[in-house]
């Protein structure tokens, strides 16, 4: 499971990341009081992805926003 728990510095609005994670093209961005994932497409089985207990399935070409 890739768990997630950001903390955006105050000088930043944004912050956008890209990864690969089992099979998985990741983009991740961070806003206050927002966390955005999405996994573009492919044919990777899903993954778990989580924050502060949350837990969400991600199927390739899904995107999963989490308040923070």
């Amino acid at each position: 499971m890739l768990l997630f728990n950001p903390c955006l510095p105050p000088e930043l609005k944004r912050l956008t990341m890209s990864i690969f994670y089992r099979g998985h093209s990741l983009e991740i961005v961070i806003r206050p009081g927002k966390l955005r994932v999405y996994s573009g497409t492919g044919r990777a089985p899903s993954i778990k992805i989580g924050l502060k207990g949350k837990v969400h399935r991600l199927k390739p070409g899904d995107i999963v926003e989490f308040k923070l």
